[in-house]
C-alpha cells in the first residue's frame, strides 16, 4: 500500500512538473521564436556559404581576420563585435562541412524543412526503438516511466526543434550504430559512427566501447570517412588538413566547461579542464571494460553515454544522446527496485528546483543543481548496467576486496 502511494505520488507530481515546465516552455518559445527559430542550422548554413567564398569560419570566430559579410558569434575570450547585418558563424569540424555541403545549394527554408523531416524521422524511429527495447510492465508503471522520460528529454527536445540542433540526429545514428554492430555489419555501423563525429565531445568518448570490444573495422570506416571530408574542405579553404583538426579543441571550449572543469580550472588553473575530463574518461572507460560482454550491444555503451553530459561542454540538445541509459534504468525496476524510486526522486527534484531558480532559460548545465541531479540518475543506470553484467564476479570480489582494505587499515 505504501509503495502504491508513492507511485501515485510520483505520477502526480511529474504531470505537474511537465505542465509546469510546458508553460515555461511555451512562454520562452512566444518571446523568441521568431528571433531565434532554426538559429543552429542558419550559423551551419552560414558556415558552408563562407567556406564556398574561401574564408575558414573558424578564423572570423576567433577574430583572427575580420569580414564585411560575416561576424563571429559571442564568444566571452574575445573583444565583442557590434550588432548588425552581417551574417553569425560559428565553426564546426572540417569532415561536418564536407557532410552538409549541400546546404549551400538550397535555400534556408529548404534546409529547415529537410532537417524537420529528419527530426520528426529520428524521432518515430527513437520511439520506436524504445517501445521495442522496455521491459512490459503493469499500466501504472507504464504511465510513471513516460513521465519519467517526459520529465528528463521536454527541455532538450524542446531545443532541438527550436534551433533545429542535431541532437535527435545523433541519437538516430546511435541507434543505427546499435543495429548494425548487433546484426555485424561493421561498415555500416562505421557510416554511422562517422556522422556521430560531427559532434566531436561525443563520438570521442564512443570511441571506448568500440575499441574494448575491438570493432576495429568501424572505426577505420569512420576514420576514413572523416579524414575524407576533411581534405575536401581543406582543398575548399587552401589550408592544410592538420590545422583543421587541430583547432577542433578550440572551437567550442570558450563557451561552456561544464561545472566540474569550472571546479576543477578553480582548483589546479589551466590545467584543471584537462583533469576533469581525464577523470571521466577514465571513469567510462573502466565502466565499458566491466560491460564488454553484456549481452545486448547496446548495453556496453551506457557507461560511455552516462558520462557524455558532464565530461566536456555538451549542451541540453546533446542530452538526447543518454536515452539508452535512461531506458536501462526503467527496466531495473524489478531488480534495482530502490535505485529506481530514487531514480523518480531525483526526476521531480531536479525539474521542481529549475522551475523555482530559473533565470530566462539560462543554460541549464551551468547550474549545480542540473548537473548534480542529472549525474546522480545517470550513475544510477550507471551502477545498475556493471552490477548485472558482473553481479557473480562482485558478488564472489567484494567480500575479499573489503577485508583486504581492511587489513590495510589496522
Amino acid at each position: 500500500m505504501k509503495q502504491n502511494r508513492r507511485l501515485w505520488l510520483h505520477i502526480v507530481l511529474m504531470a505537474v512538473c511537465i505542465l509546469l515546465l510546458g508553460i515555461d516552455l511555451t512562454n520562452f518559445a512566444r518571446r523568441t521564436w521568431k528571433e531565434r527559430f532554426a538559429y543552429d542550422l542558419t550559423l551551419r548554413h552560414n558556415e558552408i556559404e563562407c567556406i564556398r567564398t574561401g574564408v575558414d569560419p573558424f578564423d572570423i570566430f576567433e577574430r583572427t581576420i575580420s569580414s564585411k559579410e560575416y561576424r563571429g558569434i559571442f564568444r566571452p575570450d574575445k573583444p565583442e563585435e557590434p550588432q548588425d547585418d552581417r551574417k553569425i558563424v560559428h565553426s564546426y569540424p572540417a569532415w561536418h562541412m564536407a557532410f552538409f555541403w549541400w546546404n549551400n545549394f538550397v535555400s534556408r527554408n529548404i534546409c529547415i524543412v529537410i532537417m524537420l523531416f529528419v527530426n520528426i524521422c529520428s524521432l518515430v524511429w527513437v520511439c520506436r526503438w524504445l517501445a521495442k527495447k522496455y521491459q512490459r510492465s503493469d499500466t501504472v508503471h507504464l504511465v510513471q516511466d513516460i513521465l519519467f522520460l517526459l520529465v528528463m528529454m521536454l527541455f532538450p527536445f524542446f531545443f532541438v526543434f527550436e534551433a533545429l540542433n542535431y541532437g535527435l540526429l545523433l541519437t538516430g545514428c546511435l541507434l543505427l550504430l546499435f543495429l548494425a554492430l548487433q546484426s555485424k555489419y561493421e561498415i555500416l555501423a562505421g557510416i554511422a559512427y562517422a556522422f556521430i563525429m560531427i559532434k566531436p565531445q561525443i563520438g570521442v568518448v564512443l570511441l571506448l566501447p568500440l575499441f574494448l570490444n575491438k570493432w576495429y573495422k568501424t572505426i577505420a570506416v569512420a576514420a576514413a570517412i572523416c579524414v575524407a571530408g576533411t581534405l575536401f574542405t581543406a582543398g575548399e579553404l587552401n589550408k592544410s588538413p592538420l590545422e583543421l583538426i587541430l583547432q577542433i579543441p578550440s572551437i567550442g571550449a570558450p563557451f561552456y566547461k561544464g561545472f566540474f572543469s569550472s571546479l576543477a580550472i578553480m582548483t589546479f588553473g589551466d590545467a584543471g579542464e584537462f583533469v576533469s575530463m581525464g577523470v571521466f574518461i577514465l571513469i567510462a572507460a573502466a565502466g565499458c571494460y566491466f560491460v564488454r560482454n553484456a549481452e545486448e550491444i547496446w548495453m556496453r555503451f551506457l557507461p560511455a553515454l552516462a558520462i557524455i553530459p558532464f565530461w566536456t561542454y555538451s549542451l541540453q540538445y546533446d542530452w538526447f544522446i543518454v536515452l539508452p541509459c535512461y531506458l536501462y534504468l526503467l527496466n531495473s525496476k524489478d531488480k534495482h527496485p530502490k535505485l529506481y524510486s530514487l531514480s523518480m526522486d531525483l526526476a521531480i527534484l531536479w525539474i521542481l528546483t529549475y522551475l523555482a531558480i530559473r533565470q530566462e532559460f539560462r543554460i541549464l548545465g551551468c547550474l549545480l543543481d542540473d548537473t548534480v541531479f542529472r549525474l546522480a540518475i545517470l550513475m544510477s543506470g550507471f551502477g545498475m548496467v556493471i552490477w548485472d553484467t558482473n553481479e557473480e564476479w562482485i558478488r564472489r570480489n567484494a567480500p575479499r576486496f573489503l577485508s583486504s582494505l581492511k587489513k590495510k587499515d589496522e
